[in-house]
């Protein structure tokens, strides 16, 4: 019996309702508080590409993670952007808060909607954090991604990473569906390659999660180094 075939296959991510009550959202802002050390490390990996412009935060929750990059943004602004009413009630709150309101602009909307991603417009920089295990069609949003970034823009994906071994704890996590939805770094290449986009980074972090660094460059095929998983 092999067990890779059998425990190792990806869950597909069944259609989730978006939070509807006020008081799950608060909960998930607490939640999301405790994950500032986290954060913060994807905020100096965001920094250390040095865009500035039009940024673009796919998932964007009660953007904790966002007004975290706003305070270290000496220029530029921020569309955060998630399917919930509700959330984005709380992040509105939050923002206004901490003094960064003037950063960030909140929309609500569907990530799958490739409608409004095209009135969004372009963006130097696009960013994702643990929302592409929700994903129904990995493959398009990528693509549609891609195509809202501007020349040389970056799009910076992190979230987790399917392993093996997490079948063999005698634990139930609430995330253990989260991971089970996630991509194993070798299927982020094949999706990468089957939408012919070359300039990339992808990274194991710490145990379970992966970065991932997408370039848009304007020389096809060049300029741009793959770093092995």
């Amino acid at each position: 019996m092999d067990f890779n075939k059998i425990h190792m296959k990806r869950k597909q991510p069944q259609n989730e309702n978006p939070l509807s009550k006020i008081e799950d959202a608060r909960k998930f802002l607490e939640e999301s508080l405790k994950r500032e050390r986290f954060y913060s490390l994807i905020v100096k990996h965001i920094i250390s590409v040095k865009q500035n412009g039009k940024f673009l935060e796919i998932g964007s929750g009660p953007c904790v993670l966002t007004k975290m990059l706003a305070n270290e943004m000496e220029e530029g602004r921020i569309t955060a952007l998630d399917i919930s009413e509700v959330m984005n009630k709380i992040a509105g709150e939050y923002i206004k808060e901490n003094s960064v309101g003037d950063k960030i602009e909140i929309i609500t909307g569907d990530t799958q909607d490739e409608i409004l991603l095209n009135k969004l417009g372009k963006y130097d920089l696009i960013y994702s954090t643990f929302a592409m295990h929700h994903w129904q069609d990995a493959n398009k949003i990528i693509c549609e991604l891609y195509k809202s970034l501007n020349p040389g823009g970056y799009l910076i994906i992190y979230d987790f990473i399917r392993v093996w071994w997490l079948y063999y704890l005698p634990l139930k996590c609430a995330f253990f569906p989260c991971l089970r939805s996630s991509f194993k770094i070798k299927e982020i290449k094949n999706i990468l390659n089957v939408l012919n986009i070359n300039h990339y980074i992808i990274q194991r972090k710490y145990f379970f999660f992966q970065g991932i660094e997408i370039k848009k460059c304007t020389v096809h095929n060049t300029g741009y180094s793959k770093l092995p998983a």
